[in-house]
This record gives structure tokens, sequence and C-alpha cells, in this order.
């Protein structure tokens, strides 16, 4: 149970972390 629990949290860490690489790429292409 604990190990489902870790491998579901590193990976909601991982999506977490690419979501915000994605989101910088955007604002520097994109400068308000």
């Amino acid at each position: 149970m604990i190990s489902i629990f870790l491998h579901y949290h590193f990976i909601y860490s991982c999506n977490i972390q690419a979501w915000f690489n994605v989101d910088h790429r955007i604002s520097n292409y994109f400068p308000n």
C-alpha cells in the first residue's frame, strides 16, 4: 500500500514539474 502511494506521488510530482516547465516556456514565448 505504501509503495503504491509513493508510486503515484512520484508520478504526480513529475507531472507538476513538467507542467511548471511548460508554463515557464509559454511565459517566455508570450511575455506580458
